[in-house]
């Protein structure tokens, strides 16, 4: 079989489910359900018609995979330098950059449970050791020393997916410097927190911090 042959990590990665399958369930249930599955923002997108009917004669080319004017854009919208500014086609795919950038075989993924998925599924296709941290009620991972210690790289979803918990912006600077001390990476997503608190992010941190990777969402604000 061709599982024989392939990397073990891939072997052994399991489907990270998304939700948002209206398709699907349409054609099982004989009509179009309302979609709970995803966490997509419910306000729907600012009016796009004319902008893409614009842009349809150069539909054939392309783009500048610098993106400058996406850059550009979202500085203005973040307060980030563009330089530090890294477009992608979705979070998933800025996750899997992401671990295939700085984990290698046996590496070790700090990630809290339960959170988004794609955290540990990543991980796993990069080969880490996961060790799954609990939250504790005041929505704090409760990291042990010999955990954190052991750690490549620690994964923080705020506010957190699926529990809705917010941590605090110093709570959540605080790890960043522990993990810039013990220079370990830290991905903290912000895919949901312009519908939370926004004055709570930490995006203007990570141009002063080498191990700090802070990610944002279109579809989810």
């Amino acid at each position: 079989m061709i599982i024989k042959h392939i990397r073990k990590s891939f072997a052994s990665a399991k489907e990270c489910m998304h939700g948002g399958k209206v398709q699907e369930a349409t054609s099982i249930l004989g009509e179009e359900p309302l979609d709970f599955s995803a966490s997509i923002n419910p306000l729907g997108s600012p009016p796009l018609q004319e902008l893409v009917m614009c842009e349809l004669a150069r539909i054939g080319h392309y783009p500048d995979n610098n993106y400058p004017g996406f850059r550009r854009a979202a500085t203005r919208f973040t307060g980030v330098p563009e330089e530090c500014i890294v477009p992608g086609n979705g979070s998933s795919e800025l996750i899997r950059l992401f671990t295939e950038t700085v984990l290698d075989e046996g590496d070790v993924s700090l990630i809290p449970f339960p959170t988004f998925g794609e955290y540990e599924n990543q991980s796993r296709l990069a080969g880490a050791v996961i060790r799954s941290v609990e939250i504790g009620p005041d929505g704090l991972p409760i990291f042990r020393d010999e955990d954190l210690d052991a750690a490549k790289a620690v994964f923080i979803c705020n506010p957190n997916n699926p529990t809705g918990k917010l941590l605090t912006k110093e709570q959540v600077t605080d790890m960043a410097e522990w993990c810039e001390r013990a220079e370990t990476f830290l991905l903290v997503d912000e895919a949901f927190i312009e519908l939370s608190q926004p004055e709570e992010s930490i995006a203007l941190l990570a141009p002063r911090k080498e191990f700090l990777f802070v990610m944002r969402s279109l579809t989810k604000s």
